[in-house]
């Protein structure tokens, strides 16, 4: 048997049999940036799949994580909780209780979307700009 790798198409089923509502997948949350979470629960609860972590991928540079940075935290000051994984941690399911967790703290119940979908909530925060410099910059570290 083979070792097993992130699924996209089947972390939906993934989902059902943790006994967790359905995603969405990739949501454009932000009216200025093409932003997207990979999913999004009910209660506004996003999941971002960082994958590439160990290899220094995109999520594990400077310039990487710097955007990342920007886009987590404009999606905070509008109001989501967003959890983030590696590809194994959704294969192993130890994503599923860290969500269920999520979930109770905004009262969501199993397979619930209330009326005033998250997605459609409007800006409420100022406009974060982009903090990405030349890789020289520590941003004030000594």
């Amino acid at each position: 048997m083979g070792k097993k790798t992130y699924d996209k198409a089947a972390f939906p089923a993934l989902c059902r049999s943790h006994a967790l509502p359905q995603p969405i997948p990739e949501v454009k949350f932000h009216p200025d940036r093409q932003w997207r979470f990979d999913w999004l629960f009910p209660g506004r609860i996003a999941v971002e799949i960082q994958g590439g972590v160990w290899v220094r991928g995109k999520h594990g540079r400077g310039e990487g994580i710097v955007k990342d940075h920007d886009k987590l935290n404009a999606a905070q000051c509008m109001g989501y909780i967003v959890l983030q994984f590696t590809p194994s941690q959704i294969v192993d399911g130890s994503f599923a209780e860290v969500v269920s967790d999520a979930l109770g703290l905004r009262d969501v119940p199993p397979d619930h979307w209330p009326e005033d979908s998250p997605v459609s909530v409007p800006w409420h925060c100022k406009k974060i700009p982009s903090i990405v410099g030349s890789p020289d910059d520590q941003g004030g570290v000594a």
